[in-house]
């Protein structure tokens, strides 16, 4: 018995503004905890906000390739917060 309801839209967005970032959380979880104390974490946390636009970029492709529309939202939306992170970060950290 099939009912006419349609599907939710928000999973498929969700899935687009997550992905791109599971990348960068498992390099910050690695960084943080099991990086062993005294060396540089620095340049590897930069590298994991740099990370997450490249990852994002290529769910686009992907995303445009295989026709689906409505997770790309959220995988824009995480690119350009992941870029305006960054260059935010350039401009006030340095």
């Amino acid at each position: 018995m099939e009912s006419g309801r349609q599907s939710s839209r928000l999973w498929p967005i969700l899935i687009g503004f997550f992905a791109p970032l599971i990348p960068a959380i498992l390099g910050l979880l690695n960084v943080t905890f099991i990086e062993p104390e005294g060396s540089s974490g620095e340049k590897k946390f930069v590298f994991l906000l740099i990370i997450t636009p490249l990852v994002a970029i290529g769910f686009l492709i992907y995303e445009y390739i295989s026709n689906k529309r409505v997770m790309m939202y959220g995988t824009l939306l995480v690119l350009l917060l992941g870029v305006s992170f960054v260059v935010w970060f350039s401009l006030f950290a340095f």
